[in-house]
């Protein structure tokens, strides 16, 4: 991104709107990703490169994931 970072973005996005569910793509290992935003609250990672078809389903769960917790 050219202005800042996702670590950086991510706490401003959430400030602005806390419940968003975030998925992160990076290149980074799904592992090192989740050590990074461990306490940020994304709901899935997307590795790069992908493809129209995991975005799709990772959003998908996404959604689901969200609907789940709003009917709790």
């Amino acid at each position: 991104m050219p202005v800042m970072t996702g670590e950086e973005a991510l706490p401003l996005i959430k400030s602005i709107r806390p419940d968003v569910p975030v998925i992160i793509s990076s290149g980074f290992s799904e592992a090192e990703i989740s050590r990074r935003f461990a306490a940020a609250g994304i709901v899935g990672v997307l590795p790069k490169p992908y493809t129209v078809t995991a975005l799709v389903t990772k959003v998908s769960e996404a959604i689901q994931s969200v609907a789940v917790v709003n009917d709790r």
